[in-house]
């Protein structure tokens, strides 16, 4: 269902932020495949004497020395007491030529000579514990850490705090270049301290708004796209994400660049012709978002009110515009960390409902879900990082919140 409506000149906001972001990744293994393995070195051959003594151990790939080989020679040497040395270190998984034996002829017994450095191995070397194949798609689960800040209103105090964004990203791999699309599968935002004003009308402490996991796996929710490239397939590889501008609960007009757009202190100044989409199917516009009600929490009052007789809300309808890019390093095969930039953090009040009651009065200025979005949470984005891991393809918004905890 499309809501949409004519905009006012005063305006209403929102109490609750979405992220959606763009992160590129990689894995590796056979051509296909989703969780790729490292590729190993191959093994060092046997090193053959130049008499008849015994033969020298081939070196060990990744670095490891081979022995000499030592052992009797047949008729009498010409330098008996010629001792046999250890195979020269392999690097890359090379491996080490034959060690050489004592001087042919003679009866007295002699041991073979020092091991000389090898050749590398035919199966390729492995680079800083192993390198990567290739995949053709690669699926994603994503953890992004975000410090956020927000000034005071009339109903809540200033404070600061990390939100948490999980992400499913599905990517189809081209050399070097992903493209693909992105999804939340989770969200977790700061506890809002309400101001002594705010207490008195809420009857409580604090707001902690929350947007369930059975929301974002609903499949109505919105994917958005996303590239990025990279600089290879091994571990210590990088990754850039382009910035990716991600409308959740809102449509706004053609023509209108989302990523440029001024976004207005209220949703009644949003243009005229913008639309808010039931992205979770609940039959509300925009996202459905449920308060924590017990103990020292408290649904967002309405309105000002004492000892908590204003209206409170049990439900928050949300809508919001946010941008990430990321930029990161493979530690292995299927873990990415790195710094996330975060441009957009944008949220906006579209409605609501009164605990124990019927919709809240909307549609204007000075209504009840205006009173929300003029208290709504005004996130200013600071740092930010990223954890991510290659999971298997098909996975779901539960095995990419199982991934990373």
């Amino acid at each position: 269902m499309i809501f949409s409506r004519l905009v006012r000149t005063r305006s209403l906001s929102i109490e609750s932020a979405l992220l959606a972001v763009s992160v590129l990744a990689t894995g590796c293994g056979s051509s296909d495949s989703q969780v790729p393995s490292p590729v190993g070195g191959g093994s060092g051959g046997a090193g053959a004497l130049e008499g008849s003594g015994a033969s020298g151990s081939g070196g060990a790939a990744s670095g490891a020395s081979g022995s000499g080989g030592g052992g009797p020679a047949s008729g009498t040497a010409t330098d008996p007491s010629a001792s046999g040395g250890s195979g020269g270190a392999v690097d890359s998984g090379a491996a080490a030529n034959n060690g050489s034996s004592g001087i042919d002829g003679g009866g007295a017994p002699s041991s073979g000579g020092e091991g000389g450095a090898g050749s590398g191995s035919s199966s390729g070397g492995a680079a800083a514990g192993g390198s990567c194949a290739p995949p053709t798609r690669l699926t994603l689960a994503a953890k992004i850490s975000l410090a956020v800040t927000w000034p005071a209103t009339t109903a809540a105090n200033a404070g600061s705090g990390t939100a948490l964004i999980w992400l499913l990203q599905n990517y189809s791999v081209n050399g070097t270049a992903l493209s693909g699309s992105s999804q939340i599968c989770g969200l977790s935002l700061p506890d809002i301290q309400l101001s002594g004003l705010g207490q008195i009308a809420a009857g409580g402490a604090k707001v902690q708004i929350q947007l369930p996991p059975s929301v974002w796996a609903k499949t109505s929710m919105p994917t958005f796209a996303t590239t990025a490239t990279q600089s290879g397939w091994a571990p210590q590889s990088t990754f850039s994400g382009d910035p990716s501008v991600a409308l959740i609960g809102i449509g706004l007009p053609a023509g209108t660049d989302p990523a440029t757009y001024a976004w207005p202190g209220s949703s009644w100044s949003l243009p005229q012709g913008t639309t808010f989409p039931d992205a979770d199917g609940d039959m509300n516009p925009a996202v459905t978002a449920t308060p924590l009600n017990g103990g020292a929490y408290v649904y967002p009052p309405t309105a000002i009110g004492l000892g908590g007789s204003a209206p409170v809300a049990d439900q928050v309808f949300i809508a919001s515009r946010n941008s990430v890019a990321l930029s990161g390093t493979w530690t292995s095969c299927t873990d990415l960390s790195g710094a996330a930039t975060v441009k957009l953090f944008d949220n906006h009040v579209m409605g609501c409902h009164i605990s124990g009651g019927k919709g809240c009065t909307t549609g204007a200025a000075n209504t009840q879900a205006d009173f929300l979005d003029q208290n709504r949470t005004i996130y200013a984005p600071g740092k930010a990082t990223f954890v991510a891991k290659s999971i298997g393809a098909g996975a779901s918004c539960s095995d990419a919140l199982t991934a990373l905890p």
